[in-house]
């Protein structure tokens, strides 16, 4: 636990394996705004990621840095923990350098009441070049049939041959129209993202 011996903070921290990282500031010798996060490594934690459709404004917060920081959201949604789209699929292009990988884990938040579902598919895509991609992975889901069910996070898993491609390409779709029995019914709806875990 931190105290007021503990290393005073002064620059970036670098993480590269799973750790709890506590912190604590003082005023007028009175410890105040304890932080603490749990990281959990994987192997796209710190990749630089890029974003190719941009996030709803209200809903960005740290994207795309959130993405590949280690951290998985608890929720809710508008936490600052999970990105927003709305109307389009979320896609991301992770470089993964020479590591080598062959499972994609997507941390999503669903709250159906505010029109957020789970994505309709996933697709992983690799790509030597940045350029030109091949899908590798991909599996479609059922629109959930009420308000109550799956809602919170939920994680989306696909495994595939392992690959060394610098360039890791991940899609998840968002519901064009939401279904009859929701009060919104044939609007857009939003998917929210966490954590792209790659393993």
């Amino acid at each position: 636990q931190p105290g007021p011996d503990s290393p005073v903070y002064t620059s970036p921290v670098e993480i590269r394996e799973d750790c709890t990282l506590k912190a604590v500031s003082y005023r007028k010798g009175e410890a105040t705004r304890p932080y603490e996060k749990t990281f959990k490594s994987h192997k796209a934690m710190g990749r630089p990621v890029e974003t190719l459709t941009e996030t709803h404004p209200n809903y960005k917060f740290t994207c795309p840095d959130m993405l590949t920081d280690g951290l998985r959201g608890a929720g809710p949604y508008n936490s600052g923990d999970f990105a927003g789209w709305y109307n389009k699929p979320m896609e991301a292009v992770i470089d993964m350098g020479e590591a080598a990988y062959e499972a994609v884990t997507l941390s999503a938040f669903i709250f159906k009441y505010d029109y957020i579902f789970g994505p309709t598919y996933l697709s992983i895509l690799t790509s030597e070049d940045g350029n030109e991609f091949t899908e590798v992975a991909r599996e479609d889901y059922p629109v959930d049939s009420n308000y109550d069910d799956g809602n919170g996070c939920r994680e989306y898993t696909l495994s595939f041959p392992k690959s060394s491609a610098r360039y890791l390409k991940v899609v998840a779709g968002c519901l064009e129209a939401l279904p009859e029995w929701h009060g919104g019914k044939g609007r857009p709806g939003f998917v929210f993202v966490d954590e792209i875990v790659v393993k």
